[in-house]
């Protein structure tokens, strides 16, 4: 049977597995059919359906089957710990690697509190990676790097031999990630960083000059919902899937050490380490890889504008720089991708995260372009004439429902 390649995980020296099995998607209230149970974070394992948890049991089992030993979650899931806890009670505590993340507070007790909550649901005695969840704004920066914060709760925690080393997860800018891996005590980093969402590698070298783990949230949905991708996106991937193409593209550099999948049956596995068989690590694999990034960079910038993919941020400031609070950034990376590669669905549902999403999607979407003169803080970038309009025609095709975060219910 194969089995998934290893990488150092930076200096905390585990050896992670180069896909990891995530634990948003097998949540059980974070389903439709949990109905009411949906709004509850405080379900035991006897709260759960027998079925549920051997599900998850079998998604595990075929997990540790690959080499993929590293299962990550978060105390903001639902009831993805308790799931999770169940599953592994039966294996040897040396034979995973188990990560949770608990949110940064103001205050001391609530961040303990959920802290041996969630030991406490994945029955075991110390984690090997714990992760401050979402250093996303200024607020959470500072609870986490205050006098006597979070990060100071979080070192006593490992001190006590609770857990044994300590990370972040972020969707916030890229100049706050480097102010935190700067700080120099952090183990590692969990980041968006895809062939749709380029603009995090900065961080990511930074990291690595620190000797930090680099972990790439949901390359799958987060890297463009490429489990149900375009027929024109399929096409231009071929002979790979979008998700493989993806995959191989992020594993291509060195300075990223694991990504994480997020499966609710076992074999969502299967097609990844197909492509990890085939093409990992091979000459092959990343002449493949080159070309399909060639092929899509060359049909955005034919749509889009000249070196579009590489340079459409170039001068746009965060969005609370810009008038109404407008995420450009954001709204002109989806919308590009979209007109060009017929990623809509995409599109439309990170567009219409904004001003829903709390602070794991801030700003405002560009309902205001035609009110508000933006020529100001968009004059060095150098698409700047045409940014009006082409934000214009973006909330023309993109605006819908409101949507929020799977895991957002106040836990996160």
């Amino acid at each position: 049977m194969v089995q998934v390649p290893t990488r150092r995980f930076g200096r905390t020296e585990l050896q992670l597995p180069i896909i990891s099995c995530g634990g948003t998607r097998y949540s059980y209230t974070l389903r439709k059919e949990a109905g009411d149970l949906r709004l509850r974070n405080d379900l035991t394992a006897a709260d759960i359906p027998d079925e549920i948890h051997e599900g998850v049991s079998a998604i595990v089992n075929r997990s540790l089957e690959l080499g993929i030993n590293h299962f990550e979650t978060a105390h903001g899931y639902g009831s993805s710990e308790v799931q999770l806890g169940q599953a592994l009670s039966a294996i040897p505590r040396d034979k995973f690697v188990l990560q949770t993340k608990v949110g940064p507070t103001a205050g001391e007790s609530e961040f303990l509190t959920a802290f041996h909550k969630s030991l406490e649901r994945l029955q075991v005695d110390y984690l090997d990676l714990f992760t401050l969840h979402g250093i996303n704004n200024a607020e959470q920066f500072d609870w986490t790097f205050r006098k006597n914060g979070s990060l100071d709760w979080a070192y006593r925690l490992k001190d006590e031999g609770l857990c044994r080393h300590i990370g972040f997860s972020t969707h916030g800018p890229t100049d706050r990630m480097r102010r935190v891996i700067s700080s120099d005590r952090m183990d590692y980093i969990f980041l968006h960083w895809y062939f749709v969402d380029n603009r995090n590698w900065p961080a990511i070298e930074l990291a690595n000059q620190h000797d930090m783990g680099v972990y790439i949230i949901s390359p799958n949905d987060q890297g463009g919902r490429l489990y149900r991708p375009s027929p024109k996106l399929e096409e231009l991937c071929k002979p790979l899937t979008p998700m493989a193409f993806n995959l191989l593209w992020c594993l291509a550099r060195p300075q990223v050490h694991s990504l994480a999948l997020g499966p609710d049956r076992p074999e969502n596995f299967d097609a990844h380490v197909e492509a990890i068989s085939a093409y990992y690590n091979t000459k092959e694999g990343n002449e493949l890889t080159k070309s399909i990034a060639a092929r899509l960079k060359n049909e955005v910038n034919s749509v889009m504008g000249d070196d579009w993919y590489d340079t459409f941020h170039i001068g746009v400031p965060d969005y609370d720089e810009i008038p109404g609070e407008m995420n450009l950034i954001h709204i002109l990376r989806v919308w590009g991708f979209a007109k060009a590669l017929d990623m809509y669905e995409f599109a439309k549902w990170k567009y219409n995260m904004l001003g829903n999403g709390s602070h794991w999607y801030p700003g405002n979407n560009a309902a205001r372009i035609g009110e508000l003169d933006i020529s100001d803080v968009i004059k060095d970038n150098p698409f700047a004439d045409a940014l009006p309009s082409i934000l214009a025609e973006a909330h023309e095709n993109l605006i819908g429902d409101p949507v929020k975060r799977l895991t957002q219910s106040g836990r996160d």
